[in-house]
């Protein structure tokens, strides 16, 4: 079993993943935590975007 806990601005990403073999279930957490940085990171860039469009208007 693997879990981590990443503390990014505005959120918290929590990801586990169960395995027998210890290096699957870390390369299965890795996977699953990059899907998720990933879309924090676009939710991110999206609002701030928005953002300036509004100013920008």
């Amino acid at each position: 079993r693997a879990e981590c806990n990443l503390h990014v601005k505005g959120k918290d990403i929590f990801v586990e993943s169960t395995h027998e073999d210890l290096y699957a279930a870390i390369d299965e957490l890795v996977d699953k935590l990059d899907r998720q940085v990933i879309k924090h990171k676009c939710i991110v860039q999206e609002h701030h975007s928005a953002a300036k469009r509004v100013l920008n208007s």
